[in-house]
């Protein structure tokens, strides 16, 4: 198996994971939802799983240092709103990751949380048909 323990590998080593998802299968990040205390959703998201996700025009934002594209690497979605406690995000241009407060956050990332999570989920499928199809 391939090691990709940093964004910055996985932007680097893209097209290798996007062509070889089952060499990808390492957690790297977290989505999560939740209110008044309660978690709603919670999981554990995979190398090959967020580089699908960064190809959706939904998983990218502005850097809040730069003003290039920064794709999401990690979210926590409200689920009273629909809008974020938090999101964090890997700019390739200034090489680092940011943290977006749940104010900035809603401002940098209008989609709902469930259309992210409705991302992943479709793309957890197109991976597993993928694999299938390479047995």
């Amino acid at each position: 198996m391939n090691e990709i323990s940093t964004f910055f590998a996985l932007h680097e080593n893209m097209k290798t994971v996007l062509e070889k998802p089952s060499l990808f299968a390492e957690k790297i990040t977290r989505f999560s939802a939740g209110g008044l205390g309660a978690c709603a959703y919670s999981d554990d998201i995979t190398v090959s799983e967020l580089a699908r996700c960064w190809q959706h025009e939904e998983y990218h934002i502005k850097c809040p240092h730069c003003g290039a594209e920064a794709y999401i690497t990690q979210w926590a979605g409200k689920v009273g709103s629909g809008g974020y406690w938090e999101i964090k995000a890997y700019c390739p241009h200034c090489g680092k990751e940011y943290r977006y407060d749940m104010y900035a956050a809603g401002n940098a990332c209008r989609a709902h949380w469930t259309a992210l999570r409705k991302i992943l989920q479709e793309e957890r499928e197109a991976i597993k048909d993928m694999v299938e199809k390479s047995i």
